[in-house]
Order: C-alpha cells, then sequence, then structure tokens
C-alpha cells in the first residue's frame, strides 16, 4: 500500500525508514524488522533478507502447518500469514473463481482473459 502511495502521490517512503518506524510502535519486536531498516529494497518479500529467511524456514512453516492440520490444532495467523504468502507469489490468481462464484448467484458478469474488454459475458454455468 506504501508503495502504491509511493506513486499514486509522490510520496517518498524509503523501506529503512518504514521498518524502524513500525518497529517503534509495534508491540510484536522482530530482528527482520531491524534489519530490514539497513535494506533498501521498496518490499519486505524482496528482500534478500525476506528471501533468506524464507528459503531457511519455507520448509519448516509447511511442516508446521501440516502437522497443525493433521492434528486438529488451530493456528489461525500462520495459516493466514502461509495462505497470504502463497496467495502473492500466483500468477494466476484465485479471484477469477471469486469473479466465477459472482456471477453465477448474482450475474454480475464475467471478463476472460483473452479479451479483457469486452463485458457483460456470463459463464456457461451448469
Amino acid at each position: 500500500m506504501i508503495r502504491e502511495a509511493e506513486e499514486k502521490w509522490g510520496w517518498v517512503a524509503p523501506q529503512s525508514l518504514v521498518s524502524t518506524l513500525w518497529s517503534e510502535g509495534c508491540i510484536i519486536k522482530s530482528t527482520l524488522l531491524e534489519n530490514l531498516a539497513a535494506d533498501s529494497h521498496s518490499s519486505v518479500l524482496d528482500s534478500e533478507l525476506f528471501q533468506i529467511a524464507y528459503k531457511k524456514g519455507g520448509a519448516d512453516w509447511e511442516k508446521v502447518l501440516s502437522e497443525a492440520i493433521t492434528l486438529h490444532i488451530p493456528v489461525p495467523c500462520i495459516a493466514a500469514a502461509w495462505q497470504y504468502f502463497v496467495g502473492i507469489k500466483q500468477e494466476e490468481s484465485f479471484a477469477h473463481l471469486i469473479q466465477a462464484q459472482r456471477d453465477y448467484f448474482g450475474s454480475h458478469g464475467i471478463r476472460l482473459k483473452e479479451n479483457p474488454n469486452q463485458s457483460g459475458l456470463h459463464g456457461p454455468w451448469l
């Protein structure tokens, strides 16, 4: 959101400054935030520090979720963070399914990727 605000309103909000300010008012202290204060990337996810942390712990993140699901242990924050992370990495968003459901239940219409300028189409829902 900050990056979009920079583009839209000409803000200048370096990630290092944002990380520093964010960590000062946050009840959750994070080494990652402290280290990001020295990083020049415009996105936490693009930073080398995050990439290293993910490569080191991503498989463990998956194991924790898998075990929690298998053992019926609720881990809502960990699961939500994982879903968000996986979702933003996808080239094709699950939002396409949501749009199809809206059209099916409410005839809202869809736009096809092949012809995004054509509107008012409805799916062949059975």
